[in-house]
């Protein structure tokens, strides 16, 4: 099955996406870049990534991503 990291500020929001995905997908669901970061080790097949994340941003995750998923969607707030 898929693995798809979810990098998602808002507990709610999060919730209900790895809740959807969940059903034909891996979801991993993180809150914060930092996180995200350790979980790139389980290389995610897709990354849904919110660009205004606290501390580190998405722009910032990016950039330092040594290997990237095959699918990034970014998710903008504001």
């Amino acid at each position: 099955m898929k693995r798809v990291l979810l990098v998602i500020e808002s507990e709610e929001f999060g919730q209900r996406l790895y809740k959807d995905l969940k059903k034909d997908f891996t979801p991993l669901l993180c809150h914060t870049a930092d996180d995200a970061a350790l979980q790139m080790g389980q290389q995610p097949d897709a990354l849904i990534l919110e660009m205004g994340l606290p501390g580190k941003d998405g722009f910032i995750f990016l950039e330092e991503l040594e290997l990237r998923p095959s699918v990034i969607l970014t998710l903008s707030t504001g």
